[in-house]
């Protein structure tokens, strides 16, 4: 059972696999009086966040809200700004249809990129752990940063604990859905991923390698 312990910000970077340094970001919703909401606007100014794909807002939601975020009105009024209102569901046709839009988004937009729902853990979750698992992130690492949104890093149970591995199951469930079911290991696991966006959020091939180039560094817009 996870204890859901929130960190001060939600807000950190993706780093691993094949992601480039200061290239992608994941966060809860960043507009808000808050203090976490403060925090991460703070932390998106410093690392000049310039593209943004907001998983939960419809266009004339996140028009009304960002009246309350100078920084994130800045990069809404630029172009800046996908707004996806997308489900719960990651295998669902709405979900994997507005994926597509935002990921087609990225491709067409410079980052650094940041990713975010509402608490920036299930939709937000759900395509950081597709985007890890394309990049070449390990099991491990894809479920340490999914535990991050509900623990402070020093909370994480150990890696061999019994409390560890049912806290990561969640993402094993993940794993097993993207790849019919069965379970994803090391070995499968980008081939499953990738699977899962050409098949299911019906990205092409050259598109889905010009993501793996922007989201390593390779290729700047």
């Amino acid at each position: 059972m996870i204890i859901h312990v929130r960190t001060s910000a939600n807000f950190r970077e993706i780093r691993m696999g094949g992601i480039g340094p200061g290239i992608l970001y994941r966060a809860s919703h960043p507009i808000g009086d808050g203090k976490e909401d403060r925090a991460i606007t703070k932390l998106a100014v410093h690392t000049r966040i310039a593209a943004i794909l907001n998983l939960t807002d419809t266009d004339w939601e996140i028009k009304r809200k960002a009246i309350m975020a100078p920084w994130y009105r800045k990069i809404l009024d630029a172009g800046g700004v996908i707004a996806l209102g997308m489900n719960f569901d990651g295998m669902s046709r709405q979900f994997c249809v507005q994926l597509r839009r935002g990921i087609r988004f990225m491709l067409r937009r410079p980052g650094p990129y940041l990713i975010h729902c509402y608490a920036g853990i299930d939709r937000t979750g759900f395509v950081a752990i597709i985007l890890e698992a394309v990049m070449g992130a390990t099991i491990e690492e894809i479920i340490d940063d999914y535990l991050k949104s509900f623990l402070d890093e020093e909370l994480l149970a150990p890696r061999d604990s019994p409390q560890y591995k049912l806290d990561s199951a969640v993402v094993h469930e993940i794993l097993a859905k993207i790849n019919n079911g069965e379970p994803v290991t090391e070995k499968n696991l980008r081939e499953a991923a990738e699977h899962y966006l050409i098949t299911k959020v019906a990205l092409t091939v050259p598109e889905l390698e010009l993501l793996k180039e922007i989201l390593a560094g390779k290729v700047f817009l």
